[in-house]
């Protein structure tokens, strides 16, 4: 539990049962975590296997070819038969327990934006722990997180709730976050708009009355539609 392994994706098992799909991996250097060392397995290097529910904290569907030729890290689970098992996500979760201590602490972290959807946003710390900024958390009014931010941006957040109980999906405890700063507040004025003006903007709810448009952050309008008008989009 002392050393860190770094190696190349040789190639994947895939079959029928996903349980059982795998990343092969070759070319093994070992890290010790207390010492400045970085060391290379000298002669015959082991049969290294890493399941795919071992790879992440969150569950990788699909096929897992697109790791092949990527190098990725792990922890030693045991060994069996010549074999011998690693994970990833060991080494993530113990990550994301220091992750808790240090927001627990008040510390503020920078994260990058992995994914925005229409009430959150998922984001990533340089060591891959997983985090959640949501909508009630980011903002005062109703401007969307995706209004304002985009996938790949930086922000500085800190520790809002880490949850005890385990996502049904990743099994794993679920850490959201706010903003560092204070939260965002759009600066939109609907006066500035002139009356019979041509504005375009986003359509973010469709009602059988009509849509709303959101033509800035903070401001949605209105927009009647009969049925003999069309929409670009």
């Amino acid at each position: 539990d002392k050393l860190i392994a770094t190696g190349l994706v040789e190639s994947v098992q895939e079959g029928d049962d996903p349980k059982q799909d795998a990343l092969i991996i070759s070319d093994i250097h070992l890290k010790n975590k207390k010492k400045d060392i970085d060391y290379r397995i000298e002669g015959e290097e082991p049969c290294v296997v890493m399941f795919r529910d071992r790879i992440d904290l969150i569950s990788h569907n699909g096929s897992l070819a697109r790791f092949v030729g990527k190098h990725i890290s792990f922890v030693v689970e045991y060994q069996e038969d010549g074999i011998v098992y690693v994970s990833l996500r060991k080494l993530l979760e113990a990550r994301r327990e220091e992750m808790i201590e240090k927001l627990t602490h008040g510390e503020i972290v920078t994260a990058t934006i992995s994914k925005v959807k229409d009430t959150c946003a998922y984001l990533r710390t340089d060591n891959q722990t997983p985090l959640i900024l949501r909508q009630k958390d980011f903002s005062t009014d109703w401007t969307a997180i995706g209004d304002v931010h985009c996938v790949g941006d930086k922000l500085e957040v800190k520790l809002a709730d880490a949850t005890d109980d385990f996502n049904p999906i990743s099994k794993t405890k679920r850490i959201f976050v706010q903003l560092a700063k204070e939260k965002y507040t759009a600066d939109g004025n609907i006066d500035k708009i002139k009356e019979r003006s041509i504005v375009t903007g986003k359509v973010v709810s469709v009602q059988p009355f009509g849509l709303f448009v959101r033509i800035e952050p903070g401001i949605d309008c209105l927009c009647p539609v009969n049925n003999y008008i069309s929409c670009n989009y």
